[in-house]
């Protein structure tokens, strides 16, 4: 695009020039080693969708194991029921501390 630019500003050379530096120390020297490189990216891409779908299955695998190992490693700890009560005894008991607080004023 930009060497189609009859008139370039300053910053549009500069970065004509930064571009040119980079194909050049990536060996890419004509128009078809650029096309091939822009294959080659677009076919990458195409074949790392499909894992990057099974990296993030297996990301969610892993997290849903790994909930059931702390679960069951909390269960196996100690009177993991009794806790669960606990702590919803204790949930009944602050909603009911509010609705009462509320009733009042």
């Amino acid at each position: 695009m930009l060497l189609n630019k009859a008139e370039r500003t300053p910053a549009e050379k500069l970065r004509l020039k930064m571009h040119k530096n980079m194909l050049t120390s990536n060996n890419i020297v004509s128009r078809s080693d650029y096309e091939y490189l822009k294959s080659v990216i677009a076919d990458t891409k195409q074949k790392a969708a499909p894992l990057k779908e099974n990296f993030e299955r297996f990301r969610q695998l892993y997290e849903l194991y790994s909930e059931i190992a702390k679960t069951y490693y909390e269960i196996s700890k100690g009177d993991y029921i009794a806790r669960l009560i606990e702590e919803q005894r204790k949930t009944v008991d602050s909603e009911k501390e509010k609705t009462d607080r509320n009733n009042w004023i």
